[in-house]
C-alpha cells in the first residue's frame, strides 16, 4: 500500500531508512517532544519517537532544497492530529471547523506530492487533472473520516469489514472503494513508470 499524507503520524511515515537509535532532533521539530505526543497518544513508545526522527534525517537527503518545505507542511500536519485525532491516530475532518477542515485538506493537498517522491512514485499531482487531485485528496479525508468513525486502529494491521460497527459498514465500504480506485490508478502509473525506466537503463547499457 502506497503510504499518503493523511497516514502521516509516529510509525506510519515512509520507511526511507532504519537504524536502532536516533538522535530526537528531527523529531523534535515536528512534533514539539515525545512527551507532548505521549500526552495525545499514550501507546507510542520513545522506540518509534526515534524511528521517525531517523525518517525525517532520510527526507533530507532525498529531498534536499524541498526538505524544509516537507518539514513545515509535516509540522502542521502533525499539530493538527495532535488537536483533533482520536487514540488510534484517526481523524473525523466532517467534525472540524469548516475552516480547519478547509485547511488541513490544503496542508495534505501541498505536503502528498513531496510523499509521492519519497516514495519513488509518479507525483499525483502532475498525473492527475486538477480535478482528479482534488477528488483524489478528498477521498483520503472521507476514508479517514469513516475509519476515525468505525473507532479501528490501522496501526495493528489488517481488519475486516466485521470490525466496522454494522451502522458505518455502507459508508465506509463506499469511502474505501473510492480512495481505492485512485489508489490502484496511481499503482498502475507506478509500474508503467518502472517499466519506462528499465527500457531507458537497458538502452543506456548498450
Amino acid at each position: 500500500m502506497r503510504r499518503n499524507a493523511a497516514v502521516l503520524l509516529l510509525g506510519t511515515i515512509i520507511a526511507l531508512v532504519s537504524a536502532a537509535f536516533a538522535s530526537p532532533e528531527f523529531a523534535d521539530r515536528i512534533y514539539g517532544s515525545f512527551e507532548h505526543v505521549q500526552k495525545k497518544f499514550k501507546t507510542v513508545t520513545i522506540q518509534q519517537y526515534q524511528q521517525v526522527a531517523f525518517k525525517f534525517m532520510g527526507a533530507k537527503r532525498q529531498l534536499g532544497d524541498d526538505y524544509p518545505a516537507f518539514e513545515k507542511l509535516a509540522k502542521q500536519l502533525v499539530a493538527i492530529k495532535i488537536e483533533y485525532a482520536n487514540e488510534q491516530q484517526q481523524i473525523d475532518y466532517d467534525a472540524l471547523p469548516p475552516e480547519k477542515r478547509a485547511e488541513a485538506k490544503r496542508v495534505i493537498s501541498r505536503i502528498q506530492p513531496l510523499f509521492d517522491r519519497l516514495n519513488d512514485d509518479v507525483i499525483s499531482s502532475e498525473v492527475f487533472t486538477p480535478e482528479e487531485y482534488d477528488a483524489y485528496i478528498e477521498s483520503l479525508l472521507v476514508y479517514e473520516t469513516m475509519v476515525a468513525r468505525a473507532g479501528v486502529d490501522p496501526s495493528k494491521g489488517p481488519y475486516g469489514i466485521e470490525a466496522i460497527p454494522e451502522a458505518f459498514r455502507e459508508e465506509y465500504k463506499a469511502a474505501k472503494e473510492r480512495w481505492m480506485a485512485f489508489e490502484t490508478r496511481m499503482q498502475q502509473l507506478n509500474r508503467e513508470k518502472d517499466i519506462r525506466e528499465y527500457q531507458q537503463k537497458k538502452m543506456q547499457s548498450r
